[in-house]
């Protein structure tokens, strides 16, 4: 661990860059759970901890646990709010996803921003019928040239097939040009 002081002070900032530059899974994982050690009040490292279970371990449970934690620090927090609806999508909690995702959209007021992109397509995604707005939401974001780029879309693409999206086709167009990744219709 001596590369986290090479910079300077040892932060939870050190950690996340040293765990999400590490290759083998299982470093990352440790680097993560000593950073949590040595900052046990930081909602961002946290946070970002949830996000590696989720995203890269697909460890759910794990998961849920640490954006908990994550946002008892810090609730206002609109990312780990925004991440935490994905992580509940994902474990096929919608009601409360939508909680989540409202929560975010009121801690992120009237951005235009990447996240908004992100929350409106979770929207149109699993809630269409909620939010009907969710399509031209996105549309008015993307010609804004706004963007998240490699952001990978697969499981809410499958999920939103499993519950036999209304326009999948569509869904598939919007999740290519918001990651610039070349998804195939799963």
């Amino acid at each position: 661990m001596s590369s986290i002081t090479q910079r300077g002070d040892k932060t939870w900032w050190n950690y996340d860059l040293l765990a999400s530059q590490e290759k083998d899974v299982k470093k990352a994982n440790e680097i993560y759970l000593q950073g949590i050690k040595e900052f046990p009040k930081s909602a961002e490292i946290s946070g970002n901890y949830a996000i590696f279970l989720s995203d890269i371990r697909k460890q759910y449970d794990e998961a849920e646990k640490y954006y908990k934690k994550a946002l008892e620090l810090d609730p206002d927090n609109v990312i780990n709010n925004g991440n935490f609806a994905r992580c509940l999508i994902f474990r096929n909690q919608r009601k409360e996803a939508k909680k989540y995702i409202e929560k975010a959209f009121e801690l992120n007021k009237a951005e235009q921003d990447a996240l908004t992109l992100e929350l409106w397509f979770y929207c149109y995604a699993i809630f269409p019928k909620e939010y009907p707005e969710s399509k031209e939401e996105i549309e008015e974001l993307l010609t804004k040239e706004i963007q998240s780029e490699g952001w990978d879309l697969r499981e809410i693409l499958k999920i939103a097939k499993k519950i036999k999206h209304p326009d999948y086709p569509k869904l598939i167009e919007f999740a290519r040009k918001i990651s610039g990744l070349p998804y195939e219709v799963l």
